[in-house]
This record gives C-alpha cells, sequence and structure tokens, in this order.
C-alpha cells in the first residue's frame, strides 16, 4: 500500500473515531424505570421510557423522571379532628408513582422538573395529611375507628383525583392505625 494510501486510511479511521466518540458523548438514555423528555428541535417535546436518544447540544434538553414507585408513611404530626369533635391520631402508608403515559410523564415534569425525589416524597405526604384530614372531619369517629379499608378507599379516590393533575397516580393506600388521642365530652 502507497503511503498515501495509508495516511489517507488512518484519518478516516482517526475522524470515524471521533464521530462515533461524539454520538456516545451525546447518546443521554433512561433505565427502564426512568422516562427521558428531551424537549427542543421539535414543536413537542420526546418522551422515551427505558432507551435513550441523541441530544443535541445548545439546541435540545434532557430531562430524566424516576417511574420508581414511593411508599410514603403518613403518620399525624398533631390529631385530626372527626367530625363529632373527637381526635384521632391516623398512621397510613401511602404508595405512589409517576403515571407512565406520554401526557402524565409531561405534567410530572412540568411540575416536578428540578426536584429531587425527596421534594416530590414531600408533596405526596402532604397531599394525604390533607386528604386524611378533609375525609376524617366529614366522616363518623365510630366508622373510622373500626373500618380501616373504608378510610383507605375514600383516602385513595380521594389523593388519586388530586395527584392526576401533577402527572401521578396512587397505587395503594393502607391504614395502619387510628386511634383516638381525646373524646369529646
Amino acid at each position: 500500500m502507497d503511503p498515501i494510501a495509508s495516511i489517507m486510511v488512518a484519518v478516516i479511521t482517526v475522524v470515524l473515531f471521533m464521530i462515533a466518540a461524539s454520538v456516545a458523548m451525546l447518546y443521554k438514555k433512561a433505565g427502564p424505570s426512568e422516562a427521558l423528555i428531551v424537549s427542543g428541535g421539535s414543536p413537542e417535546p420526546r418522551v422515551v421510557i427505558g432507551g435513550g436518544m441523541v441530544v443535541l447540544p445548545l439546541i435540545q434538553t434532557a430531562q430524566k423522571l424516576s417511574l420508581e414507585l414511593m411508599s410514603i408513611d403518613v403518620k399525624s404530626p398533631s390529631p385530626y379532628l372527626a367530625s363529632d369533635g373527637s381526635q384521632l391520631i391516623v398512621d397510613a402508608l401511602v404508595e405512589a408513582r409517576m403515571n407512565n403515559s406520554r401526557d402524565s410523564i409531561l405534567d410530572a415534569a412540568r411540575n416536578f422538573g428540578g426536584k429531587d425525589i425527596r421534594e416530590v416524597r414531600s408533596i405526596v405526604f402532604d397531599a394525604a395529611k390533607d386528604s386524611i384530614r378533609r375525609i376524617a372531619g366529614n366522616e363518623p369517629k365510630a366508622k373510622l375507628l373500626e373500618n380501616y379499608d373504608y378510610l383507605a378507599g375514600l383516602v385513595y379516590k380521594d389523593l388519586q383525583k388530586e395527584m392526576a393533575g401533577l402527572g401521578m397516580e396512587i397505587q395503594a393506600t393502607r391504614i395502619r392505625e387510628v386511634r383516638e388521642t381525646r373524646s369529646r365530652a
């Protein structure tokens, strides 16, 4: 092989290697329980779950969003007031995650973009606490103390409705304990 051909092969090899390295650096990927939201360069953001795509700097931005299930302990920081004036302590567990439909992921990205998982858990915790407070204030104490499944169902429906607008779904609610702290005399 003549020297010019050898130089051309070497130059082509280096150029191909540089192109491959550049593409590898621009390739962003999401794990199986993550969504990658890529915006810019097209009218609509693109959502990739458990895959990847090339993201062009200065034209596109990429954001990851966890789709993992979160278990959130909801313990009464202070007693809830039941409809008869009794004070109740409620210990519950809420399991929530980002909904994996495209529109819900985009809603979640708008609502939770840039927040870490602790902040998202805190938002769900506050919403669950408020839901329990509303329900306890409208239900008779006896029903709440004797039927945990009834309370869990009411909290599930109320919380599911509230969180759907944020791009989240409630997987389950469980009531571990309801106890009275002070009875109305």
